[in-house]
């Protein structure tokens, strides 16, 4: 699991809720734009890390919000792409952000830019997987429970592995193959509590089993539509599934030879009826280290700035 909040979503407008406790009173409610420094209205994902900033994943760069305003990544800061789709913080306390043009691990005290010498770290290392450029469109991140930290590109899912002090991006194969389509475009990675990934694209739905082997679900296994959007494992180890026609809870030990769908929720068991492309993910919240912090972020965000 990684080390924060995260969610993911695509507002016209970002929404801050900031406040000391939950209570039965309205929640104070602060709208952030670009008029507030945000790099772009539409965000398409927001973390919260462990030292209290809020990192919002835009198509024009990466903002980072430290309780009082926003620090802005782009191509100029060294991004390889505007567009950032995801981002992780590691266990480890690594950065890794995910574009449309690569696989970027940040260095906060790396030069920005062309800045930086034989002498100086840039403030973001691009890796990028060898072979045709459209497996460089990296569009999730996920660590799983080995440390082990997974990438979802338009070809297909990755690994990351470190040698000495270098990363590279290996394929793995889940049946899927290489020519980019619908079918090869990994949207979301989730580990479940058997150490096995399930691996979301556009068009199916796959769960990669420790020993190498892939399991393909689709309508014929109970799934209201082959296309999924959200994956979640709950706290009692249940994996939940969202798709433009309902959400799924999905039995307890999921096979190709049975219905794995326990429950279909819609619309008529009180879901809201909202825009298929909208509230795309919420990730499993760790009990004690995920709360909501009772400070401000800022106060977190500068004590790791001043270290």
């Amino acid at each position: 699991m990684t080390r924060g909040i995260r969610f993911q979503c695509a507002p016209l407008l970002l929404l801050l809720f900031f406040c000391v406790r939950i209570s039965a009173e309205q929640l104070p409610i602060k709208t952030y734009t670009i008029a507030d420094g945000l790099a772009r209205d539409t965000v398409t994902c927001i973390v919260h890390d462990s030292h209290g900033f809020m990192w919002f994943c835009t198509p024009d760069g990466l903002s980072r919000f430290d309780g009082y305003g926003f620090t802005n990544y782009g191509t100029a800061q060294g991004l390889p792409h505007r567009h950032v789709n995801d981002l992780l913080e590691t266990r480890a306390g690594l950065y890794w952000i995910a574009t449309d043009d690569g696989l970027c691990l940040f260095n906060p005290r790396g030069v920005e830019g062309n800045a930086a010498t034989a002498n100086t770290a840039p403030k973001f290392l691009v890796y990028r997987p060898d072979g045709v450029k459209e497996s460089w469109s990296v569009n999730t991140l996920m660590e799983d429970q080995a440390g082990t930290i997974w990438c979802g590109t338009d070809r297909g899912p990755y690994r990351l592995v470190q040698t000495n002090q270098s990363w590279t991006l290996q394929a793995v194969d889940i049946g899927i193959g290489r020519q980019r389509n619908e079918e090869t475009n990994v949207r979301r990675i989730v580990a479940d509590h058997y150490g096995a990934l399930w691996i979301a694209t556009n068009s199916n739905l796959y769960r990669y089993l420790p020993d190498g082997r892939t399991e393909h679900y689709t309508t014929q296994q109970g799934l209201p539509q082959n296309a999924v959007s959200a994956l979640l494992e709950d706290h009692d180890a249940r994996m939940w599934i969202g798709t433009p026609q309902g959400l799924c809870r999905i039995v307890a030990e999921p096979s190709l030879n049975q219905n794995i769908v326990e429950r279909l929720y819609t619309t008529r068991d009180g879901l809201p009826v909202v825009a298929r492309h909208r509230a795309r993910r919420v990730d499993r919240l760790q009990p004690g280290r995920d709360a909501v912090p009772s400070e401000p972020a800022h106060l977190y965000a500068r004590e790791w700035l001043e270290r």
